[in-house]
């Protein structure tokens, strides 16, 4: 039943990486990362556009939000 309502959400339209949610594998998690600042750099640059996938996206603006307010010397332009 999870498969045909995948199926049916890739026939109208919705791309394959959103249509996932709807199988039963797709359930929140929760993580712990760590990186450089020029990681995070390269990563928000890589994520905060509009051609991420949304979730990716709405983590990388949380995370450029987190890194400008607590380390603004290296983060200011972004």
């Amino acid at each position: 039943m999870a498969y045909n309502m995948y199926e049916k959400a890739i026939l109208v339209g919705l791309n394959k990486e959103d249509a996932r949610y709807s199988l039963p594998e797709s359930t929140e998690t929760s993580l712990v990362l760590s990186g450089n600042f020029q990681g995070w750099r390269d990563f928000i640059k890589l994520r905060d556009i509009d051609a991420a996938q949304r979730e990716i996206r709405l983590i990388a603006l949380e995370v450029k939000d987190i890194l400008k307010k607590e380390a603004e010397a290296f983060f200011y332009d972004i």
